[in-house]
C-alpha cells in the first residue's frame, strides 16, 4: 500500500478545537459551558496517543529515550500546575480558565511544528 498517515497533521487539526475554549472565561452558565467543554474533550481525546506515536517514531528513527521525554513532559506539567495554583492563590480562581485557554491555544500553535513522521497504513493493526 502506498497510503501513509501523518499523525502530526492529525494532531494539529485536532488541536484547532482549542479555539472552542476562547469564550470559556466569559461563560457564566453551566448549560452553555458543558457542551463547549464536551466538544473540546471529544476532539482532544486522541491527541495524547498521537503525540506518543510521533515521539516513538522520531525516537526510533533518530535515537533517544522515550522515558526521558515523558519525564520532562511530566515535569513541565508539574511546573505549570504549581504556577497556575500560585496565580490562583495570588489573584482569584478566575485565572484558571484563562490559563487553560492560553495553554491550549499555545499547544494548538505548537502542534503545527511537530515532525512529520509517516507510517504506512495497514489493514490489520493487530499484525503490526
Amino acid at each position: 500500500m502506498n497510503a501513509t498517515k501523518e499523525p502530526a497533521q492529525e494532531a494539529a487539526n485536532a488541536s484547532v478545537v482549542a479555539f472552542l475554549l476562547l469564550p470559556f472565561p466569559w461563560l457564566k452558565t453551566f448549560a452553555i459551558m458543558l457542551p463547549i467543554y464536551l466538544a473540546f474533550c471529544v476532539f482532544r481525546a486522541g491527541n495524547g496517543a498521537l503525540i506518543d506515536s510521533i515521539s516513538l517514531t522520531v525516537i526510533d528513527e533518530e535515537g533517544g529515550d522515550f522515558g526521558r521525554s515523558r519525564l520532562f513532559g511530566s515535569l513541565g506539567f508539574l511546573v505549570m500546575a504549581l504556577g497556575v495554583a500560585s496565580l490562583a492563590d495570588t489573584f482569584t480562581d478566575s485565572v484558571i480558565p484563562w490559563a487553560l485557554v492560553v495553554m491550549q491555544v499555545l499547544a494548538a500553535v505548537a502542534s503545527y511544528a511537530l515532525p512529520t513522521a509517516r507510517r504506512p497504513v495497514t489493514s490489520n493493526y493487530l499484525k503490526d
